[in-house]
């Protein structure tokens, strides 16, 4: 009777081995889907259409040139002397006025390029690290589905060494031989 407990074993060996390669290979066969159709993720960054606002610059220089008007006209009143004394001077204003509406665009502009550096390096980590952990996962699936599938071949190979000891074991410790000799008197 032993050897049909043995038998019973061996048989719940099998099949545990060939549901632990069959589990395996799916997983294996997942985690290479993965990494063969991975899809490289793109993320925008939102500085790169960013504009610099014209609207401060604009109103000042249109009031820096109302008030060179003023002052041009206020100058012909004094004649001559009054215009030729006073125009340079307006017209320094005037530029001044000019250069600071330049440089706060350019101040501008420099400040829109440094989001947009930064950002950029910023979205290149990310992209980088979540990328790099999304294949990693389908490589540690994929190793597993490995590991399973070997160690299921092994299970396999130990319940057919297992059944082979059975066997040699002979008629007098139970073995194959006294198994069919057993169930053919059973059957008698």
């Amino acid at each position: 009777m032993g050897s049909i407990g043995g038998f019973g074993s061996v048989g719940m060996g099998m099949l545990s081995s060939v549901m632990k390669m069959s589990e395996g290979m799916r997983m294996q066969g997942k985690g290479q889907s993965g990494i063969d159709n991975f899809q490289w993720n793109d993320l925008v960054n939102p500085f790169t259409n960013a504009q610099i606002s014209r609207q401060g610059g604009d109103l000042r220089s249109e009031q820096a040139n109302m008030g060179f008007g003023t002052i041009v006209d206020a100058f012909r009143g004094g004649g001559t002397r009054g215009i030729m004394g006073g125009l340079g001077q307006a017209y320094n204003q005037r530029n001044m006025v000019n250069r600071e509406v330049g440089a706060n665009f350019d101040a501008q502009q420099r400040n829109i390029d440094m989001s947009t550096a930064q950002y950029g390096t910023k979205i290149q980590a990310m992209k980088e690290k979540r990328q790099t952990d999304e294949l990693a996962g389908f490589g540690a699936l994929l190793n597993q589905g490995m590991g399973m599938k070997y160690q299921g071949f092994a299970d396999a190979a130990n319940s057919f060494g297992a059944l082979g000891q059975m066997g040699e074991r002979g008629d007098e410790t139970g073995g194959w031989g006294n198994y069919f000799g057993q169930e053919s008197q059973r059957y008698n």
